[in-house]
């Protein structure tokens, strides 16, 4: 967890705003995958600020003078696909990191459009 503003991610406000994404406070979870690691990045927003795990009892955006949460997951904690990985209050910004280089964005998938739970996002 790393506390942060909670400024809006809307299209016009993240053109405005140089380093939005970094400095909304967001949760960021490290997983190994078995197609390699991946870092999922939950941004809060304006309205949104409330981040919860559904594995943890971390919840977001409860304290003003919050501040940075390092947790290891001890034993690890094993996610299956669908299984839900956390959630916002009011929906907002998740940002995927990885370095998987035979997964290709799927066709028609341009940058900024919404995508909702189910969604297919990349495919070998």
């Amino acid at each position: 967890h790393i506390p942060g503003t909670l400024c809006s991610v809307q299209p016009f406000f993240s053109n405005l705003v140089s380093g939005l994404l970094v400095s909304n406070e967001r949760v960021l979870a490290h997983m190994d995958t078995p197609l390699g690691p991946v870092v999922v990045g939950m941004v809060g927003a304006c309205g949104v600020g409330r981040i919860r795990l559904a594995f943890d009892d971390l919840e977001t955006n409860i304290r003003a003078d919050a501040v940075r949460q390092d947790r290891s997951m001890a034993p690890p904690v094993s996610l299956r696909k669908g299984d839900e990985l956390g959630l916002f209050d009011l929906g907002s910004t998740v940002v995927l990191l990885m370095n998987i280089p035979d997964l290709h964005p799927v066709t028609g998938l341009e940058p900024g459009r919404k995508v909702r739970y189910g969604t297919r996002l990349f495919e070998r």
